[in-house]
């Protein structure tokens, strides 16, 4: 359908277009004379292969005609290679229109197809709203269940950090426990590696302790732990740590404290200490402690050698007599 209207387009912008021109060289030429011979019949042109069609002139003898006619003659085709430029252009936005016409015509037959009454419109309507309806209300349960998930989330989040915070902290004296201290040896005695700084440590022993359990029970023991930790966190530095080693042994790092310094620390603890009556249950006691002081060792010092020659001081302390501190280098 669109070639054929393309050709009858195409065909009477030419047929327009032969017309102008013939009779513009009639007016031009003038009347014919009358010695001139009839010029032949022209064979009429083939029809054209496609939607481009080539104008083919017939030969003029341009030496017969005057200058002014040459002129004109050429004015002549300028115009009708203007005027078929310009049908050529119309042709395309034509063929454009039809093929956005033609799709649109094939989008409306496809609706018309899928509601062909009122009723199937107001049907197709109706659906429409319920399943937006329904998405609305599913939107609205699934904002109600994802309120209730971040909820959940922050609190086993909460939770979670609580149980970290238990499991790394001491449930009887609220200082870190042993495992949290293992972990923080070797953090500390890597970093003294790497920044070949000093790094101590300090074990330290309540003296004396079985006997108070012994004598006044194990809840006033418990007690006694508890009030001893507060006074060695007290006395701590901003970088140090204090955890409980076991019973009633207290473990401190000192990271950038070298054996005396740490030495001074730990002997302004064991002071403290035995100057602050302690008042647990219903008795009223003066508890002491020994310490034994060592230092990392350049080189490949361990953990294991580092608290080993801490416990050897803290031996040395409460084999002399307790309530000191003893430094082992």
């Amino acid at each position: 359908m669109l070639n054929i209207i393309t050709y009858s387009v195409l065909a009477f912008g030419i047929a327009m277009l032969l017309g102008s021109f013939w009779l513009l060289r009639r007016s031009m030429a003038g009347p014919a004379p009358p010695q001139a011979a009839p010029l032949p019949a022209r064979k009429p042109l083939p029809a054209p292969a496609s939607a481009s069609v080539a104008l083919v002139h017939a030969p003029v003898v341009e030496a017969s005609l005057s200058e002014d006619e040459l002129l004109a003659l050429q004015r002549s085709r300028e115009l009708m290679h203007g005027l078929l430029a310009g049908v050529s252009q119309n042709v395309r936005n034509l063929l454009g229109e039809m093929d956005a016409y033609t799709g649109s015509l094939k989008r409306h037959e496809t609706s018309v197809k899928q509601a062909q009454t009122l009723a199937a419109l107001e049907e197709v309507e109706r659906l429409l709203l319920a399943g937006i309806s329904d998405m609305q209300s599913a939107s609205e349960t699934y904002r109600d269940k994802l309120h209730g998930a971040n909820k959940t989330i922050a609190e086993q989040r909460t939770e979670l950090d609580r149980l970290s915070e238990e499991a790394s902290i001491d449930f009887l004296t609220r200082v870190a426990n042993r495992r949290t201290l293992d972990k923080r040896l070797v953090e500390e005695l890597n970093r003294a590696g790497r920044e070949n700084r000093p790094f101590s440590v300090v074990l330290f022993d309540l003296d004396h302790f079985k006997a108070i359990n012994d004598t006044h029970g194990h809840l006033c023991g418990d007690e006694i732990l508890r009030i001893a930790a507060q006074i060695l966190s007290t006395h701590c530095r901003e970088y140090d740590f204090l955890a409980r080693y076991g019973g009633e042994e207290f473990a401190l790092m000192l990271p950038g404290a070298a054996l005396k310094e740490a030495g001074a620390v730990a002997e302004k603890m064991r002071l403290q200490l035995a100057a602050a009556p302690l008042k647990a249950l219903q008795a009223t006691l003066s508890v002491t402690l020994s310490a034994g002081v060592s230092e990392v060792r350049p080189g490949n010092d361990t953990i294991a050698a580092l608290i080993g020659r801490a416990d050897q001081a803290l031996y040395k302390a409460k084999s002399t007599g307790r309530n000191r501190v003893i430094l082992q280098a």
